[in-house]
């Protein structure tokens, strides 16, 4: 483009779409100079890309105050229109169903989650897919026409070309099912399907950009999802992180459990939990666990986070068993982060201070340890973290496209005028 003039429209689209990025890629709203300190444009070249980008309903004037104090007349600050481009995510689990609504500037506009009714069961989870869209549309004032993008999280092995699971034993009959085709008969854009731990992966990856991490879905299941260097990795097939399979005995077949669960989730996973404290722990002195009542994973990490004998030594157990099955993925990865997110992240800083002592003992460098601040929502955050790129690359590749013909068009008329002054 360096032989195109000036001023052009090419330049001017071109010009526009960098203080657009600027604008949707900052985490507040951004005053004139600090675009041009971003973008390296001029104050007359980005006052003008803003109010192109005013005029056509993508940016507003923020009524947020500035962070600085100025006397006089505060400076203007500008950020993606609220409600621009809207998507859906998506979280399909056993257990529950949960759908968020967000636009592209990562606000919230609805949230809505359900139980299923028969856990495990894949048509009483989609009518439950079907209960928490109609909530989020409704809450957000929304219909699925407007909807940019959709993605759904599922557990299992996802073709995410196809749509569909390849493997899911923790729900019944959902590889049956086309996810997504069923899905697309709602809306006008494409609906993406993914495996629910590379989504936790990618809510970890918005907050650590080119990091390499893992992201450890840990909740009843147990799963992995992989970035590295920034990038999501799906592994041949899209089977990559399937940690819940790691089986620590000396059989040599796979085999899964009643409900599905692979040989270290079984262990690991909130059941698996519960389980050590009735029985294996059972003689240990306890004043939190009180036997009067269903146990659940949040009585424990409550008793743990208090300092109960049990509680701990469950933790303890458990990390242990997570400690010996992940120490040689991290010793082959070497990755920066460790995040822990699912119903488990419940458990705090106990938890992680138990794994980061079995991990000391068995790997030459333990990655940084961080829980998830979305806990049992990370998945539907992935969810629409992934669903807010989709629609973004192609707004890029509009842009890209129209520029094309602008700079065709140009360069066309350019010739012309050329051979009518000759």
């Amino acid at each position: 483009m360096a032989d195109i003039p000036a001023g052009t429209a090419v330049l001017r689209q071109f010009n526009t779409s960098l203080v657009l990025a600027a604008v949707r890629q900052a985490r507040r709203p951004l005053r004139i100079s600090e675009i041009i300190s971003v973008t390296r444009l001029t104050r007359p070249t980005v006052t003008q890309a803003i109010e192109e980008l005013k005029t056509g309903g993508l940016v507003v004037e923020s009524t947020d105050s500035p962070d600085e104090v100025r006397q006089g007349r505060p400076a203007a600050v500008f950020q993606l229109r609220p409600g621009v481009d809207p998507v859906l995510g998506i979280d399909l689990g056993p257990h529950a169903v949960k759908a968020r609504v967000s636009d592209l500037g990562g606000n919230t506009l609805a949230a809505s989650a359900r139980t299923v009714s028969r856990p495990n069961d894949a048509v009483a989870v989609l009518a439950g897919v079907r209960r928490v869209i109609d909530a989020c549309l409704r809450d957000a004032n929304l219909d699925s026409a407007q909807i940019a993008d959709v993605v759904v999280g599922s557990p299992g092995v996802v073709d995410p070309v196809a749509g569909r699971l390849r493997l899911a034993p923790s729900m019944r009959g959902w590889e049956t099912f086309n996810v997504a085709s069923h899905l697309e008969k709602e809306f006008r854009c494409r609906v993406h399907l993914e495996n629910d731990a590379n989504l936790a992966a990618v809510a970890a990856a918005s907050r650590l950009p080119g990091r390499t991490i893992i992201a450890i879905q840990w909740g009843a299941r147990l799963g992995a999802g992989i970035v590295i260097n920034g990038l999501l990795h799906r592994g041949k097939d899209s089977a990559a992180g399937e940690v819940g399979l790691i089986s620590l005995d000396d059989g040599d077949n796979l085999a899964f459990d009643r409900d599905g669960s692979g040989p270290l989730e079984a262990q690991v996973g909130s059941a698996g939990m519960i389980n050590l404290a009735r029985h294996k722990f059972s003689g240990l002195p306890t004043t939190r666990l009180r036997s009067d009542r269903e146990l659940t994973a949040m009585d424990l990490f409550n008793a743990a986070a208090a300092g109960d004998e049990r509680a701990v030594a469950v933790l303890d157990h458990t990390t242990c068993i997570l400690a010996r099955a992940l120490s040689p993925v991290i010793l082959a990865l070497n990755p920066d982060v460790l995040v822990v997110s699912g119903g488990i992240a419940h458990a705090g800083d106990v938890l992680l201070q138990h794994l980061r002592r079995h991990l000391q003992a068995r790997t030459y460098w333990v990655p940084e340890l961080e829980l998830s601040e979305y806990a049992e929502h990370t998945v539907v955050i992935g969810s629409v973290e992934l669903a807010r790129q989709h629609t973004w690359d192609r707004r890029l590749a509009a842009a890209k496209q129209k520029l094309e013909l602008s700079e065709h068009a140009e360069r066309a008329a350019a010739v012309g005028g050329v051979e009518l002054t000759r």
